[in-house]
């Protein structure tokens, strides 16, 4: 499987996870691993590992 997010892209969680919820909705790329893309979370600062087609580019709009 191929991801399409690189290092450093932005990235915002899916509306149905708690944390999105909660208010932790974006963050940058630090790693790609095989079957996960890592991102650390602008709000809380943690790393959450998620299924690549579970997230979507942030364009900033807001």
């Amino acid at each position: 499987m191929s991801c399409t997010f690189q290092i450093d892209d932005r990235v915002e969680l899916p509306t149905h996870v708690d944390r999105w919820m909660r208010g932790d909705r974006y963050g940058t790329v630090i790693e790609i691993s095989l079957s996960r893309v890592h991102v650390r979370m602008d709000r809380s600062r943690d790393v959450l590992r998620v299924r690549a087609e579970q997230l979507r580019a942030d364009t900033g709009d807001r």
